[in-house]
């Protein structure tokens, strides 16, 4: 059996890249080290912007963005018009149109066909 010394003495010239020692005691020490290496090296650049983002963030939160006082004002929102039109839908029923543009009576009469025949369509499926 090998004293711990000698033991200690291959695994660190193992470790510093020497020979590989040929007894299973020394061996597994090797593997034990190995698996406690990182496997992998992690990237500067990655660190940095990470490091970056989550301080961009931090500030964030700590300075919030000032509302204006005169936000939402001229902006041209105000100035849209929504057109709403109510009509009657054949066979019982209303319907509310609503649209940005002027709704005229030919894109009314033609929206309440489709929804008409799409309703119709509809109640053939099911059984009085």
């Amino acid at each position: 059996m090998l004293r711990r010394s000698d033991i200690e003495g291959r695994l660190e010239r193992a470790l510093e890249g020497g020979p590989l020692p040929h007894d299973a005691e020394t061996r597994r020490c090797l593997a034990a080290a190995g698996a406690l290496a990182p496997g992998h090296k992690r990237s500067q650049a990655r660190i940095q912007a990470t490091h970056d983002a989550m301080m961009l963030a931090f500030q964030r939160t700590l300075t919030p963005v000032e509302s204006r006082s005169d936000a939402g004002t001229s902006d041209g929102l105000e100035e849209v018009e929504l057109h709403r039109r109510e009509v009657a839908l054949p066979g019982g029923g209303s319907m509310i149109v609503s649209d940005l543009e002027e709704i005229t009576a030919d894109r009314l009469d033609e929206t309440v066909d489709q929804i008409a025949t799409a309703l119709e369509r509809r109640s053939k499926d099911r059984q009085p």
